[in-house]
């Protein structure tokens, strides 16, 4: 699976076919647990974050929808969404270990190894690196989820 967060956030699965989400929200959930991997959020936790203008019942509810349209969605891909999202009753997240790439991850990998001085680096190894991680930024992070924790991060980057 490739994971674009730069620009809209786009998936592709095997042989580049591209996975369109059901809903914005899908997205928006998707995207944070993925920029999270590695950490669960209690159910309670998302659907406040996602939610916070209905009552907790309703949110819950809006989370569990959100979460099995991800799961449709994967599954009608031909993926399996157990490997890439762990989820129970009380916590959900996204599998760090699963089997993807991210062009957020690869991108700050590359300009992580660039140690910039005052003028452009001129050894092959770092243009290279440059040329690359220029290549991966399709533009701004997550464009079109406004979402408050989409919208601190980026305030937070900046």
């Amino acid at each position: 699976l490739k994971i674009y967060l730069f620009g809209d956030v786009d998936l592709q699965g095997a042989s580049s076919t591209r996975i369109h989400f059901l809903t914005k929200k899908s997205k928006s959930l998707f995207a944070f647990l993925v920029i999270h991997k590695d950490r669960r959020f209690t159910r309670a936790t998302l659907a406040g974050q996602f939610w916070p203008e209905i009552e907790d019942t309703r949110a819950q509810r809006s989370l569990n929808t959100e979460i099995w349209r991800l799961r449709t969605v994967l599954k009608n891909s031909g993926l399996k969404p157990e490997k890439l999202l762990s989820s129970d009753r009380d916590r959900v997240g996204f599998r760090g270990e699963s089997d993807h790439w991210l062009d957020v991850a690869e991108f700050h990998a590359l300009t992580q190894s660039l140690t910039l001085p005052k003028v452009m680096p001129t050894d092959p190894q770092s243009l290279l690196s440059l040329n690359r991680a220029i290549a991966l930024y399709r533009g701004d992070f997550a464009e079109g989820i406004f979402d408050e924790w989409c919208l601190a991060r980026i305030m937070h980057q900046s």
